[in-house]
């Protein structure tokens, strides 16, 4: 069985079950198209009212193999070449059937037409605000769309600052992979001094190196020193040096900060993990 609007009703995951009940809306708006007609003339599901060999006492060992493209020669069926006999009601079906030599949308009803109306309002919108806005629309889209799936379907609310943090992110890796070339970029040195014993090093210079504003290295750096601490809780280690050459991330988290500034939120989600049981030094690096 390899025709998902065949497939057997059964329990599964969520995702298996969500498509199963989503079939049962979908099946009544397709039809079979043949294709080349290499589908078995008794046995596929062809009519869309279900194989001919249900409705026959029994297909003649003759006819086993025979396709569709078999009986249908230049648009005219040779019924007569079968050996199985045929009921009338399925014969006339078939020499009704108006043969598209694969599963296919039937002929709009007035209904489906709306919501393909609905969907060419959402795909011109969706390109006219790439037009007005270029990547960044597109990156808010993208980024909303999986935190929603996040959302439904591992119940992991994403915090908004967040989601901007990832838009900002993405448009910054899109704008230096197809904008203007990074290969005159003269390299930079960053110092680095290695940990005591029994220490780990969490050295965040360097981030983000760009051109663009200084709010998105700021926002680069908060979220580098926040990925970072999460990756060392994770690994369980208990003594972690965290180096910046932001000082002015450094003076955000050890300092007071505005509940309305640009990266409070992440902010507050740093404090929160160095709140935890174990050892953070904050260093700052020239």
């Amino acid at each position: 069985m390899n025709n998902i609007l065949e497939a057997p009703t059964s329990k599964g995951s969520f995702i298996w079950n969500s498509i199963m009940k989503a079939r049962q809306e979908l099946c009544s708006g397709f039809r079979f198209k043949v294709g080349r007609g290499d589908a078995n003339f008794w046995y596929s599901n062809w009519l869309g009212t279900g194989p001919i060999s249900f409705v026959v006492p029994y297909v003649d060992i003759h006819d086993a193999e025979v396709s569709i493209k078999d009986l249908r020669q230049n648009g005219v069926w040779q019924l007569d070449r079968l050996w199985t006999q045929i009921p009338e009601e399925v014969l006339s079906s078939i020499l009704s059937q108006d043969i598209t030599f694969m599963t296919v949308w039937k002929i709009l009803s007035s209904g489906l037409a709306q919501w393909m109306a609905y969907i060419q309002l959402v795909e011109d919108w969706i390109l006219d605000g790439e037009k007005k806005n270029g990547i960044l629309f597109l990156a808010i889209l993208w980024e909303v769309w999986l935190s929603r799936n996040a959302t439904v379907f591992s119940q992991q609310n994403t915090p908004i600052w967040e989601v901007v943090a990832r838009v900002h992110s993405l448009v910054n890796v899109v704008n230096r992979t197809y904008g203007t070339s990074v290969s005159n970029r003269q390299p930079r040195w960053v110092r680095w001094v290695p940990p005591i014993l029994n220490q780990i090093a969490l050295n965040t210079d360097g981030s983000f190196y760009g051109a663009i504003g200084e709010g998105d290295i700021l926002g680069a750096e908060l979220v580098a020193i926040l990925q970072g601490l999460k990756l060392c809780w994770e690994l369980q280690y208990k003594d972690v040096k965290c180096m910046t050459d932001s000082q002015l991330a450094l003076s955000l988290i050890l300092g007071d900060v505005s509940k309305f500034h640009m990266h409070a939120g992440i902010v507050k989600e740093i404090r929160k993990l160095i709140s935890r049981e174990w050892n953070v030094t904050k260093v700052h690096t020239a």
